[in-house]
């Protein structure tokens, strides 16, 4: 038998060279290691007790900490509007994500469906978009989340509705919509020359509006960050502005984001 003061000491010197930073299984395993040394337990049953204990902790540490997070399968996408009216779509897929691309004809809705793809890799994907009778949707269906997001736009088709005498409701000149790691979403635009830029935010609608007014201008090009309260809608409108007396609702409001 081991002799019982050394068994002692060297089981207590022990607990305290493994289990010194965590106050609890420190006094757990003083508990447990006088308890078997009370019952006269041998040194060789005691370390193969102390071994098992160890095996299992490992084990059920390492089961929690490897416990991979879901992750969305789409990483991000930007939004482009470029100054001859052509609309873009750049999206990027997280790894082991793919797409497939359904347009639905009716509503002029892009679906992009993701799914779970073994060996796929990060990728980017662009995709050339229309404006048909005043509005382009886009869709993006997480098939393994059950869950979507949408950005809806409302503007006017430029290339086919431009004529000669409407050069001076030409304000925007281009812009783009992006999401960002955070959450937030960043939108760049650009005004043609002699355009001025105001924002105001109408509470009532709960619209962002950014109001473009024929002026003396210090900047052409602006960047901005939006927060979208989930469960809730971010609507972003351009209010073009003519004259200086014409209504509120006359007011051509084009092009209109809306993200859901």
């Amino acid at each position: 038998m081991f002799p019982q003061p050394l068994l002692y000491n060297f089981t207590v010197y022990f607990a305290k060279s493994i289990f010194l930073n965590n106050y609890t299984y420190k006094n757990q395993i003083f508990i447990f290691l006088k308890f078997l040394i009370m019952k006269k337990l041998s040194l060789t049953s005691l370390l193969i007790i102390i071994t098992l204990g160890f095996s299992s902790c490992t084990q059920e540490e390492s089961t929690f900490l490897e416990e991979p997070s879901a992750e969305d399968l789409l990483k991000s996408f930007k939004l482009n509007k470029s100054a001859t009216g052509d609309y873009s779509l750049d999206y990027q897929l997280n790894n082991g994500a793919a797409s497939d691309k359904v347009v639905d004809d009716e509503t002029n809705t892009n679906n992009i469906y993701l799914y779970s793809s073994e060996n796929e890799s990060k990728s980017t994907n662009n995709e050339g978009l229309a404006i048909q009778d005043g509005e382009l949707r886009i869709s993006f269906n997480d098939t393994e989340k059950d869950k979507s997001y949408s950005i809806t736009v409302l503007d006017d088709d430029i290339k086919s509705s431009k004529s000669e005498n409407e050069g001076d409701l030409e304000y925007l000149n281009s812009y783009s919509i992006a999401t960002n790691d955070d959450g937030t979403y960043t939108l760049d635009f650009k005004v043609n020359d002699g355009v001025a830029v105001d924002y105001v935010f109408d509470a009532d609608n709960n619209v962002y509006e950014i109001h473009l007014t024929p002026g003396e201008a210090a900047q052409s090009e602006f960047v901005n960050n939006f927060v979208k309260v989930e469960n809730e809608t971010l609507e972003i409108a351009f209010v073009n502005n003519n004259n200086e007396g014409e209504s509120k609702t006359s007011r051509p409001r084009v092009p209109v984001l809306i993200i859901d």
